[in-house]
C-alpha cells in the first residue's frame, strides 16, 4: 500500500488537520510497502529547525495510507528542550573559558633600584645591578661623585683615557601597553676621538648616543628608548656601554634608569 507521513500541530487533533511543524519529520516520508511486509521510518525531532526555546512542546506524527481501514493514523508526540549545559572552565585552558583574558594587574617598575642606591661604596657591588670598568677590571662603575637623586650614579669614563664601563640588570618587560625606558644623563665634560653611550637589550643595539658630538650637557638631560617590541612578559637584559677610544673619555652619569608605560620619566 501507499503511506505518507508528516508532523502536524495538535490543533486538528487525531484529524491531522494541524500546520505542518519544521522541528517533527520522518524519512523516508512517504513510500509504497507490500501487503504483509515493513518499511523502517526514521522520525526526528530537531529543535533547531523551529529555533525552539527551553520548553515543552507537543505535535501530531500523521500516518496517511490507501488502507480503509488504517486510512489515517495520528500518534502524539511529546518534546522537551532544555537549555545548553554550561561547561566550567578546565584546568588546562582558562583563558578562553568565559571569552575574555583576566585583567591585568597594575603596571609595576620593573627595573630594580634605579638609581644605584643599593651600591655599597663607590666603584663597589649592587645586588641589582652588574657592573664593569675595563681601567679597573673587578670594579664598578658605580660612583657617588655626582648623582641626580640620592648618592650614586653609573659613571662613564672619568680615566682621562680610554676605557668601557658597562652597567646591566635583567627585567622582565610586562605585555598590555606601551613600555619605554627613560633614564637620565648629564654630561660634564666631553671626550675626544670616539665615544658612545649604546643600550641593547638581550644583546641588540637599540639606542646608541654620540657623546662627542653631543658635547657637555647643560644639567641632567632626560632620555627615552621605545621597549615596545620586548614587552612580552619575558625576561630581558638592559645593558647601558660607554666607549670612549681617545685620550679624554669625558664624563658620563647616568641615573635614574626606570621602565615606564609613556615615554618621558616621572622621576
Amino acid at each position: 500500500g501507499v503511506w505518507m507521513v508528516r508532523g502536524t500541530t495538535t490543533s486538528g487533533g487525531a484529524t491531522c488537520a494541524g500546520a505542518a511543524v519544521a522541528w517533527l519529520s520522518a524519512s523516508p516520508a512517504n513510500g509504497l510497502v507490500a501487503g504483509g511486509a515493513n518499511t523502517n521510518v526514521t522520525i526526528t525531532a530537531n529543535p533547531s529547525a523551529d529555533g525552539l526555546a527551553p520548553g515543552s512542546y507537543t505535535a501530531m506524527l500523521c500516518v496517511a495510507t490507501n488502507d480503509p481501514a488504517h486510512a489515517l493514523i495520528g500518534v502524539p508526540v511529546a518534546l522537551t528542550v532544555t537549555p545548553a549545559p554550561v561547561v566550567p572552565c578546565s584546568a588546562a585552558d582558562t583563558i578562553f573559558c568565559d571569552g575574555f583574558d583576566p585583567a591585568a594587574g597594575p603596571f609595576t617598575q620593573p627595573i630594580q633600584d634605579p638609581s644605584f642606591e643599593e651600591t655599597t661604596d663607590d666603584a663597589s657591588s649592587n645586588p641589582y645591578w652588574d657592573g664593569s670598568d675595563s681601567n679597573a677590571p673587578g670594579d664598578t662603575p658605580f660612583w657617588s661623585n655626582l648623582a641626580r637623586t640620592g648618592n650614586f650614579a653609573a659613571w662613564g669614563g672619568g680615566w682621562r683615557g680610554p676605557g668601557t664601563q658597562e652597567w646591566s640588570q635583567t627585567v622582565t618587560i610586562a605585555s598590555g601597553g606601551p613600555r619605554w625606558l627613560n633614564y637620565w644623563r648629564n654630561v660634564t665634560l666631553a671626550p675626544n676621538g670616539t665615544a658612545t653611550l649604546a643600550i641593547a637589550v638581550d644583546g641588540t643595539v637599540v639606542s646608541t648616543t654620540d657623546i662627542v658630538a653631543n658635547g657637555t650637557d647643560a644639567d641632567w638631560t632626560n632620555v627615552s628608548v621605545d621597549l615596545g617590541a620586548y614587552a612580552d612578559n619575558g625576561t630581558h637584559e638592559v645593558k647601558f656601554t660607554y666607549t670612549a677610544t681617545g685620550s679624554e673619555d669625558g664624563n658620563c652619569f647616568v641615573d635614574d634608569i626606570t621602565i615606564d608605560e609613556q615615554q618621558g620619566s616621572t622621576r
